[in-house]
């Protein structure tokens, strides 16, 4: 599919180069685009030529891009392209013009002689062309190449963060479970219910885990529900030692995040603090 994409293109601007070049040549030599008989014939002579030169570059590059890629030796390549493409145009148009003399019965001195002018025209824009065309092929090289490196780079950095996640969320799982436990038995004598809801709460973010573990992002509103459950769990441990404070737009809640990215930072403002009742510790989101 792609090959035929590509080469439809080459065949559309083929035409339309071979069309412009006939036109501006005779406009240039006649001052006018009115066509004779035997004009059109010369105009139908140069979208074939076009059309046979432009595929033939499309696939000389190719053959050029296995044979001596761009990478290898950029200079050289475009060298070298320069020249095979330049000689694959001269050689065509030399054969179809004589075979187009031939079929018309012509005579090629005269014919030289009447469009020495238009041909030299011709040949100049035609080196033009075959440069515009190298450098084209160069650019749409390079950019591809680039675009490749940053396609990499982001499926690189995308796996080392799963990764990360991977790490950080099978760290989570003891330490906080661990934690949780000492939690409840500090708190399930002096104060059922509040040991009731943590136990809960408690559920309720294993539950959020499990729920996000093979996923790579989830929604900011999902993720922030999280945290305040979390939260509650901070709050029994240390009471009014910690506070938390969500100051997000609602507007960004459908937006997507890793999952417990809110709740590492959470942990390890907590871990870091050191937070007590005479120096508590404010959380702002």
């Amino acid at each position: 599919m792609r090959l035929n994409r590509r080469l439809q293109l080459a065949f559309f601007f083929s035409t339309l180069i071979g069309a412009v070049l006939f036109l501006y040549i005779f406009y240039s030599e006649k001052g006018e685009l009115q066509l004779t008989e035997s004009e059109i014939k010369y105009f139908g002579f140069s979208l074939i030529l076009g059309n046979v030169a432009g595929l033939g570059m499309f696939f000389l590059s190719r053959f050029l891009n296995q044979k001596a890629p761009w990478h290898l030796a950029t200079a050289l390549r475009f060298m070298v392209e320069l020249v095979i493409m330049a000689l694959w145009i001269f050689l065509l148009a030399y054969g179809m013009l004589r075979l187009f003399l031939h079929w018309q019965d012509l005579n090629p001195t005269a014919f030289y002689k009447t469009y020495h002018d238009a041909l030299l025209k011709l040949i100049i824009l035609g080196v033009v062309i075959i440069l515009i065309y190298t450098i084209l092929d160069f650019t749409l090289y390079s950019y591809n190449q680039y675009a490749a490196v940053q396609i990499e780079s982001v499926q690189v950095a995308s796996t080392q963060l799963a990764l990360q996640l991977e790490v950080l969320k099978s760290q989570l799982s003891p330490h906080y479970l661990f934690n949780s436990l000492n939690t409840i038995s500090s708190i399930m004598y002096a104060n059922p219910e509040v040991a009731e809801q943590f136990i809960r709460k408690l559920a309720h973010t294993y539950q959020y885990i499990l729920a996000t573990q093979d996923k790579q992002l989830v929604p900011l509103s999902e993720e922030l529900n999280f945290v305040q459950a979390y939260f509650f769990l901070l709050k029994a441990r240390f009471g009014p030692a910690v506070h938390l404070s969500l100051e997000l737009p609602r507007r960004t809640y459908t937006s997507n995040i890793p999952p417990l990215t809110l709740q590492l930072l959470l942990e390890n403002a907590v871990k870091h603090n050191a937070p007590s009742p005479d120096s508590p510790l404010y959380i702002r989101i």
